[in-house]
């Protein structure tokens, strides 16, 4: 592992949820200097025909294609749309945006232990914006433990049409929505 991690300076060592919470992030990071930059890849975010954002679903999809792209080479897996619990007669199960999961050895030899971090992914103009945090990741999710990352594409520019869902984000900056939903967190994660 010290070999690999010397060769390669990009590579993480991932032993702990918060290991894998501090890849994801760096790695959406990335993400967000690619939508904004030289050539900006966040076009590809955006219905330009009628200038509004893609939907929630969409934005998933894009955002596991990049950490496929970008983490897959260093064994973590991710998913889409993974079944957490099992259905209960006609009830549908719940299923997470993003499931991330890393294999990590243990001090047993020959054994795994996984690793998981499910990610839900919010358009800025989701009702449930403010709180789906608590209710939906954290209550719901997280219930039986394990570790969250709440992912928010801000859309709210000049650019966006007439669409309604622009009427239902909130009239607040990127960094007003950052800070707001950085102190969310961490209020949650103390728990």
């Amino acid at each position: 592992e010290i070999i690999e991690l010397a060769r390669n300076p990009a590579a993480r060592l991932v032993g702990t949820g918060e290991d894998l919470l501090n890849v994801l992030t760096e790695s959406l990071a990335r993400l967000e200097g690619l939508l904004h930059g030289e050539t900006p890849a966040a076009r590809f975010l955006w219905d330009e025909s009628v200038s509004k954002p893609k939907d929630e679903s969409a934005i998933s999809d894009y955002i596991k294609q990049h950490l496929n792209f970008d983490l897959i080479k260093n064994g973590v897996i991710v998913n889409r749309e993974v079944e957490i619990r099992g259905a209960m007669a006609i009830k549908k199960g719940e299923k997470t945006d993003i499931h991330v999961d890393v294999a990590v050895t243990t001090e047993t030899p020959g054994i795994m232990e996984r690793i998981s971090v499910v990610v839900e992914v919010k358009g800025c103009w989701n009702r449930d914006l403010d709180h789906a945090m608590e209710t939906q990741l954290v209550t719901r999710y997280l219930k039986r433990g394990g570790y969250g990352l709440y992912v928010v594409a801000w859309f709210l520019c000049s650019r966006w049409g007439t669409d309604y869902r622009r009427k239902s984000t909130p009239k607040i900056t990127i960094e007003e929505a950052r800070g707001k939903f950085e102190a969310q967190a961490a209020k949650l994660s103390t728990q």
